[in-house]
Formats: C-alpha cells, sequence, structure tokens
C-alpha cells in the first residue's frame, strides 16, 4: 500500500493512473520472455570478455546479469500462473522459484563456474527483496497481532489495569 502510493506520488499519478500503467499479464508474459532470451543471448555473445581470467569484476557482472534471469524467468511464471488461475495465483519455493534458479544457474554456468555462484548469491538477495515488495503490496489491510498488542496495553496502563501485561508480577504477589 505505502510503497503504491509512493509510486504514484514519485511519478505524479493518481492510484487508478498507476493501475492503468501496468502491463496486462499477457504482454508482461512476452516481455519477461523476451528479456530472458535477450539476457542470455547478450551473456553467451559476451561469453570470452566476462570469463576473461584474473577479472573478478566481470565474473559478479555476469552473475549479476544471471540473476536477472532469473527475475525475468520468476515473472513470466507468474504471469502463466496468472492466466491459467485467473484468481489469485501464487508463486511458491518449490517448484517455481526453484526451477527458475535452476535455469538462472546453468545458464551463468554455461558462461564461467563462477558466475553460476555470484547468479546464486544475487539471485537470493533478489528473491529476498521480491518477497519483501510482495508482502508490502499484497498484504491483508487487518491490523497486525503486534499493533493490537500494543493497543491493549497502552489502553490497559491509562485505565489503571493491574493485569496488564506491563504490569509487575513482584508487586502483585507481595500484596497477598
Amino acid at each position: 500500500q505505502i510503497l503504491k502510493e509512493e509510486l504514484c506520488l514519485r511519478c505524479g499519478k493518481d492510484k487508478e493512473q498507476f493501475k492503468m500503467s501496468l502491463l496486462p499479464v499477457n504482454y508482461s508474459l512476452f516481455s519477461s520472455l523476451a528479456l530472458v532470451v535477450l539476457t542470455m543471448a547478450g551473456m553467451q555473445m559476451f561469453r570470452e570478455q566476462i570469463a576473461m581470467e584474473g577479472n573478478l569484476l566481470r565474473l559478479a557482472i555476469g552473475g549479476f546479469a544471471g540473476s536477472w534471469i532469473f527475475i525475468f524467468l520468476l515473472t513470466a511464471i507468474g504471469n502463466v500462473y496468472s492466466l491459467i488461475f485467473s484468481q489469485n495465483p501464487q508463486v511458491r519455493l518449490f517448484p517455481e522459484v526453484v526451477i527458475a534458479l535452476i535455469f538462472a544457474v546453468i545458464g551463468s554456468a554455461m558462461v564461467h563456474r563462477v558466475c553460476a555462484t555470484t547468479c546464486f548469491i544475487f539471485s537470493m538477495v533478489a528473491l529476498y527483496y521480491l518477497n519483501k515488495i510482495s508482502q508490502s503490496t499484497y498484504s491483508s489491510s487487518q491490523p497486525s497481532t503486534q499493533t493490537s498488542r500494543l493497543t491493549r496495553t497502552t489502553t490497559g496502563k491509562q485505565n489503571g489495569n493491574p493485569t496488564s501485561p506491563k504490569s509487575p508480577r513482584k508487586d502483585r504477589r507481595s500484596h497477598h
């Protein structure tokens, strides 16, 4: 919710215009698959430059490009699920994330084995942030248990309720 509002403010659009500016599922599927092919082809075209011995920065860049293959494949798989199961599709850890990760690591390993390792590391970082963005975007609007617990604690203190979670138990025992 906050992420969408922040993006709307940065773009200068309201929420309805923001929703309309997103790609439809079928266009997103085609775009993500095209980006997978282009990224893989680019890595293969520049394989000799990326895999040059003694230059670890280029190998890390190759792994970073491989992590983008992972992100694009994960997007494509999610879009296929959206087309097949139109109601609330979710990409799970197994098999979707594992399959996308295996393809991305194998594609990076075709360039160099260090690219495969850095691809795995960058993909795990990307997966963490994708999950974080997904949680903030698609989380329910119900208050969390921590918020309701905090509300009970503050209201219990204001009313002078001795059974509030913050009241010390030693004081209650010593009076008896």
